[in-house]
């Protein structure tokens, strides 16, 4: 079993509930069920038309952390990847709904859909007016595949957040069940997980235990996805982007709208995907969208709609229809006060589709004003071999480095030796490599290079030892014969001390 910070597997959504509660003052337990709603949920339910979303636990935050202003009224929580009771749903539509209405929003799994149904009609026929939609954003399996078409996964979020912001207007149910369903036709979602995800009280499963093993479209409660395949040791984000991308894009290609070219795009982590790696994929997803005349103006991402512990990463893309796009933007951009929900990074552009930015800074590199002189000479020959030869050695024996290092540290001294060794041989080969002279470098001037070189891109403990080596050994070589400094800006264009022999 694998290690879980829990009392029982029995009592772990209890206890998830009773969390909630701690946390966020504004939400109340339904007496006897696992259901949260708003504590203000009597002062707003006969003014607004009310949201409940829902199904089993293992999600978090959805569906409980979304609710708020502009968002979610309630939500009813199952089992772990188990679908809530109809008796827990109807409690809860009983206590949400009021004279606007209450709109259900349900993933395509067939308990939530037999349950949260079975509950609306019982609710119907006490007078409560309710509509319910369906999201089916997967677009992992082929529609032809299944009985139930498209399951229900992060695409949802965006769905909660539209129909939120239409009903927090003041508008009808029909007008929020029709944004909803909008939304629902507009996004298209896919997966790729790099582990299975593990259920409290069930063995782990070995089915992606193989190194480099990955599955693609696996469902967020570890369902068979489209395929398997392997993960590449290089370049592995951007295959992933590739995947991703070119998934969602295709499936989008089934909208019933005229699409404008500007997309939102929602990047969410299943469950324990390192903040690194999220970057990561971000900066590959928008790359590789751009490149295909894609605009994301809004970017969604973090752990919104996640699998437990799985360790894998979903791509939703959500269209705008050309007749709505501002309004759908104006949606999304609405405040809220649900905890879990987060705000998108805005994207502008100009008219010929460039990226507007402004987020960079140049600095001055203060390491290059100077460098020191001596008259212990060598050939740029003799160096550039010495040089080339010792950064391919450093290089090559990364992994060993990298191995000696994780069983006294942290394991990262051979990625930080590979950087500085591969940063140094990139600027030996530009200053010297294509000379049409012989030419003399001083030793000072050699070390000053090494440790500017160290110094742009190493970091860490290593590299600040091995640009003091580098500094001290400057040094040494000048004391022995005096100072001359000569500025860079002088001699670096011409190779620094040119001499033909």
């Amino acid at each position: 079993m694998e290690k879980k910070l829990i009392n029982t597997p029995e009592t772990c959504v209890d206890d998830l509930v009773s969390g909630l509660l701690y946390m966020n003052p504004k939400l109340c337990k339904i007496e006897g069920y696992n259901a949260v709603v708003r504590s203000d949920i009597l002062n707003i339910k006969d003014n607004y038309v009310t949201l409940i979303s829902g199904g089993g636990s293992g999600h978090e935050p959805a569906h409980a952390g979304f609710i708020g202003d502009n968002m979610l009224s309630a939500a009813v929580l199952g089992n772990v990847f188990a679908s809530p009771s109809v008796a827990s749903i109807l409690a809860t539509i009983r206590v949400t709904a009021g004279s606007k209405g209450v709109l259900l929003i349900v993933k395509n799994y067939t308990g939530d859909r037999l349950n949260f149904g079975m509950a609306l009609e019982l609710a119907k026929r006490e007078g409560i007016e309710g509509m319910l939609v369906i999201v089916d954003d997967d677009c992992a399996l082929p529609t032809s595949k299944g009985i139930t078409g498209g399951r229900g996964i992060a695409g949802t979020v965006l769905v909660h957040k539209i129909a939120g912001a239409v009903a927090g207007s003041g508008a009808s149910l029909q007008e929020v069940f029709d944004a909803a369903n909008s939304a629902i036709h507009s996004v298209r979602t896919l997966g790729v997980a790099l582990t299975t995800c593990t259920l409290p009280g069930v063995k782990s499963s070995t089915r992606l235990s193989a190194p480099y093993a990955i599955e693609i479209g696996m469902g967020i409660h570890g369902e068979p996805g489209r395929e398997n395949a392997e993960l590449p040791t290089t370049n592995a984000a951007k295959y992933i982007a590739e995947v991703l991308v070119d998934g969602t894009v295709t499936a989008l290609t089934t909208v019933p709208f005229s699409l404008s070219k500007e997309i939102v795009i929602l990047v969410n982590n299943l469950g324990s995907l390192p903040a690194l790696e999220m970057s990561v994929m971000i900066k590959e997803i928008v790359d590789l969208l751009r490149s295909k005349s894609y605009l994301p103006v809004r970017i969604y991402a973090g752990p919104l709609m996640t699998s437990l512990d799985m360790n894998g990463i979903s791509l939703s893309i959500l269209s705008l229809p050309l007749d709505r796009q501002e309004k759908v933007l104006a949606w999304l951009d609405s405040p809220v006060t649900a905890p879990s929900w987060i705000s998108g990074s805005v994207l502008a552009y100009t008219s010929d589709g460039i990226l507007i930015q402004n987020n960079s800074i140049t600095v001055a590199n203060d390491n290059n004003k100077s460098i020191i002189s001596s008259s212990f000479h060598m050939s740029t020959n003799t160096a550039l071999v010495i040089v080339r030869t010792i950064c391919q050695t450093i290089i090559e024996a990364e992994p060993l480095l990298s191995e000696y290092d994780s069983l006294c540290g942290d394991g990262d001294c051979g990625m930080v030796m590979k950087k500085g060794a591969t940063q140094l041989h990139h600027d030996f080969e530009t200053m010297f490599a294509e000379s049409v002279f012989t030419i003399i470098i001083d030793c000072a001037c050699l070390c000053d290079i090494i440790a500017n070189s160290i110094s742009a891109s190493m970091g860490g403990t290593s590299g600040a030892l091995l640009e003091l080596c580098f500094r001290s050994m400057s040094s040494y070589f000048v004391k022995q014969v005096g100072n001359i400094i000569y500025s860079i800006e002088t001699f670096i264009p011409l190779h620094l001390r040119v001499f033909k022999l």
